[in-house]
């Protein structure tokens, strides 16, 4: 089953804002977690399933996912480059 992403429009201005390389890094490992989040994602703290974190060479965005109602959230963009 596919996860339905969800955007909040303050944090894709954000996502917007990045170089295209790194958007283009991001946006395809958030494809790739829509279709496992647990799998595509590293525990974020202490590992409760629900906050995951996804790294790629130039971001780590931290992920919101309901496994309920299979939404998976991007709650924070750091670029480091």
């Amino acid at each position: 089953m596919i996860y339905d992403l969800h955007w909040d429009p303050e944090l894709y201005k954000t996502y917007a804002s990045l170089p295209a390389p790194a958007r283009r890094e991001l946006a395809a490992a958030l494809i790739d977690a829509q279709a496992d989040p647990l799998s595509a994602t590293l525990p974020y703290g202490h590992d409760d399933g629900v906050i995951r974190l996804l790294e790629t060479g130039s971001t780590l965005t931290v992920l919101l996912i309901c496994h309920t109602k299979m939404k998976l959230a991007p709650v924070q963009i750091t670029f480091v480059g």
